[in-house]
């Protein structure tokens, strides 16, 4: 896939963002059941996604990509925490902590360092 088609997945993620985040504010008083399906769940997915895929246009070859990509990823943590402290909503919080629990058995395989691959 090329790096445009990607940037265009990205820029759509980007938009789709919005919409939960208009939702979250207007709708911010709804009942727990309510909450956690309408409101907060595609929220942090649509959050996560935006930072996967980011993650995944850099195409790390090099450390300092490697890094920048998992610190993207390592962002749902301080987005959870931003929600959590602000809003007082722990079911953002909770969201984002489990998509990012089930991404770390993937990312604790990889190696971070570039050195592995071969100069040519």
């Amino acid at each position: 896939m090329g790096a445009l088609a990607l940037l265009a997945r990205r820029a759509g993620l980007a938009c789709q963002l919005l919409q939960p985040s208009f939702a979250y504010f207007r709708h911010s008083n709804t009942p727990l059941a309510i909450h956690v399906g309408a409101v907060a769940g595609p929220l942090a997915w649509n959050f996560a996604a935006l930072h996967w895929a980011g993650a995944a246009a850099v195409r790390a070859t090099h450390l300092v990509a490697r890094i920048a990509a998992h610190l993207s990823i390592c962002s749902w943590l301080a987005y959870g925490v931003f929600y959590l402290v602000t809003y007082k909503d722990y079911v953002v919080g909770f969201a984002l902590s489990l998509l990012s629990a089930c991404t770390c058995p993937s990312r604790c395989k990889m190696r971070v360092p570039a050195s592995d691959r071969t100069q040519r």
